[in-house]
């Protein structure tokens, strides 16, 4: 063996690739190295008694994924010696390999091809992966189907190694029942038949991961308890081992599994385990995202159903117009369509002044700054529709961002209907105030026909005596004076009366609040009772009477006092001991004046303390009273800013009614 020959077979030998050189006349194998058996997990005894080299690759054949284009390959070299080749060569065992061939001189002097062998698994898999990786992350962004994108991630995994069938299986929202996200390798008949199963952590590996949340780990499934139902799946893709990764969410929650069954028996190298972490991580983010995706539209259904089926109309905009709206509104306005709907400002739609006086579009403005500072608002406004009619609404802003811009959500309904039942309820209330009045007036008819008549007795008395002295002609400046001075103070008395009921009597509604004195008002009232409660020879006794002024409506506080006092008389008509009393205090701290009235009764039951203030409630007799008195009183007395009150505390039957001093 000469030097240059030596040299060769040592650089062969130590090589980092496997090499096998054929001589290309004899086809037979000039030189090869370890690494090239090791490679194809070859002996040296193999080829030692195989020196023909296409017997020597025919004996490796069962090594390769795709011998039949390999051996292909070869032939094609040999016919054409000088060509040079590269490609990639799978074995069935996952080893990737990249060849390359190339014609050369042999120290013989012929023609020989040197076949160099360079193992690329591990890159090739980083490749794979990374590009996978990619492909799937792709298909996320851009909102791929979720099976599509599942599949791109069963498939990365499969790519890893040949003998990898892999399973993806989802775990449904109520944490029962799982389905197949994705099954490349598996037969469509076989997958139908797997869908909709019940999650069993003794079935296969995939439940026992979703119920551990841990990876589980079969190396040989031949004999093991948890594959036996699952025979024929094992049969078809001839699995020898099977690994299970739980997926789980953000909260640690298993939603679903990745599955490999495994064509050779055995446990994943580390590489291999964090392909598997790195695709259940990946298919955790696509199925959350498809959820949350799902979520969102089921919201907007949900969202668009109630805006749709909202009574009341609902319209989203901001300052520079309407973004939206439901059917509602525009039949509101009584708009031909929804699309003028849009292009309108509600502004349009209002009439230049509003009930209270004020200009619509400068109370706008005020509404629209008040909404941003408070972020929701509720007022009444008045609407006209597109013919003109004008109709009252109730109107809730709410305002929040959305897309980066601030909008406004206007909730707007048509409170036509309830402003007519107010108005109704008002009417009937006047009546109602105007019923007690004229019931007040007639307890009190006897009693006032007797104030009056006295002093018309008085009267006339005075002027017939008047008249005979005339007659004798004994009368006198003096006598004439006197007794005109009498008839004058009577007259004036009965005038007093007579304005009593005229302002008790009249329907003050709608008169102007006014500045008056407490002793006006209890001096005018007294005036038409004083004498029932004389009849009834109740002792009537008046404290010091406040001098304050409070801003009222005169009559309606009359009104109040006056039932005050009749129902006090009727509650002591009965009694041996009968006598009312009336006390004025006035609370300047508290800016309010109390009026008590108090009579000797020993106080109301407390079992109907809570129905007192009710309409229609009434513990007189029938015919006596209607019930209404002390419910009407009440709402006076609140439409003042005051409050009237039965005295709990109180010995005796005590009614407190305070109002507000005027300023």
């Amino acid at each position: 063996m000469n030097f240059e020959t030596s040299l060769l077979r040592d650089t062969i030998q130590t090589s980092r690739e496997g090499i096998l050189v054929i001589d290309q006349i004899t086809r037979g194998v000039y030189e090869y190295n370890q690494k090239f058996l090791d490679l194809f997990c070859l002996t040296s005894e193999i080829l030692n008694s195989t020196t023909n080299a296409s017997r020597l690759l025919e004996s490796i054949q069962h090594t390769l994924v795709n011998p039949d284009e390999y051996l292909r390959l070869v032939e094609h070299l040999y016919q054409n010696p000088a060509e040079e080749s590269s490609d990639i060569v799978r074995l069935r065992n996952g080893t990737i390999i990249n060849r390359y061939s190339r014609s050369i001189p042999l120290s013989n002097g012929g023609p020989g091809r040197a076949w160099f062998f360079r193992d690329i698994t591990q890159q090739e898999k980083n490749r794979l992966k990374e590009q996978s990786r990619a492909q799937t992350m792709t298909l996320i962004a851009i909102g791929a189907p979720l099976e599509e994108i599942l599949t791109a991630i069963a498939c990365g995994v499969e790519e890893v190694d040949p003998q990898f069938v892999c399973t993806i299986l989802v775990l449904d929202r109520n944490v029962k029942f799982l389905a197949i996200g994705a099954a490349p390798s598996l037969p469509r008949a076989m997958i139908d038949a797997m869908k909709g199963g019940v999650i069993d952590p003794t079935l296969g590996s995939c439940g026992e991961a979703i119920a551990t949340k841990k990876r589980v780990i079969v190396p040989d499934i031949s004999n093991h308890p948890h594959f036996s139902r699952l025979q024929s799946i094992i049969r078809l893709i001839e699995a020898k081992a099977s690994w299970s990764e739980p997926i789980l969410d953000g909260n640690g929650v298993a939603i679903g599994s990745i599955g490999i069954f495994v064509k050779k028996v055995g446990s994943p190298t580390e590489d291999e385990g964090e392909a598997m972490r790195d695709a259940a991580h990946i298919a955790a983010i696509a199925i959350q995202r498809r959820r949350t995706e799902d979520e969102i539209v089921s919201q907007e259904l949900r969202f668009r159903t109630v805006f749709e089926g909202s009574n009341d109309a609902l319209i989203i905009g901001t300052k520079d117009g309407i973004i939206d709206c439901n059917n509602r509104a525009w039949q509101l306005f009584e708009m031909p369509d929804k699309a003028l709907m849009l292009k309108c400002h509600l502004l349009d739609y209002s009439p230049e002044f509003q009930p209270d006086g004020r200009r619509s579009s400068e109370l706008a403005a005020e509404y629209l700054r008040s909404v941003i500072d408070r972020g929701t608002i509720q007022f009444e406004w008045l609407h006209c529709t597109y013919s003109g009619r004008e109709f009252p609404t109730d109107i809730v802003i709410r305002t929040y961002y959305y897309e980066g811009r601030r909008v406004l959500q206007f909730t707007i309904r048509d409170i036509s209907d309830r402003k007519a039942a107010e108005r109704a309820i008002d009417i009937q209330r006047e009546k109602l105030v105007a019923s007690s009045k004229m019931s007040s007036l007639g307890e009190m008819a006897g009693g006032v026909a007797h104030e009056i008549n006295n002093p018309l007795t008085i009267i006339i008395g005075q002027a017939n005596r008047l008249r005979r002295k005339l007659e004798r002609g004994t009368v006198t400046p003096t006598d004439i004076s006197v007794e005109l001075t009498k008839i004058e103070s009577t007259a004036h008395r009965i005038a007093k009366i007579i304005k009593g009921l005229r302002s008790f009597s009249r329907d003050s509604e709608n008169d102007p609040m006014e500045l008056t004195s407490v002793n006006q008002i209890l001096d005018d009232t007294l005036e038409l009772c004083q004498e029932k409660i004389k009849h009834n020879s109740i002792k009537l006794s008046i404290g010091q009477v406040s001098q304050a002024k409070i801003r009222c409506r005169p009559g309606q506080i009359s009104q109040v006092v006056l039932n005050l006092l009749s129902n006090a008389t009727d509650a002591v008509e009965t009694l041996n001991e009968r006598w009312i009393k009336i006390e004025t205090d006035t609370d300047e701290s508290r800016g309010e004046i109390l009026i008590s009235v108090t009579d000797s009764g020993n106080g109301i039951d407390k079992t109907i303390w809570d129905k007192l203030m009710q309409p229609f409630f009434t513990t007189k007799d029938v015919g006596k009273g209607t019930g209404l008195g002390l419910s009407i009183s009440r709402g006076i007395t609140e439409a003042h800013g005051g409050s009237l009150q039965y005295d709990r505390g109180s010995e005796h039957t005590r009614f407190l009614l305070r109002l507000p001093l005027a300023h």
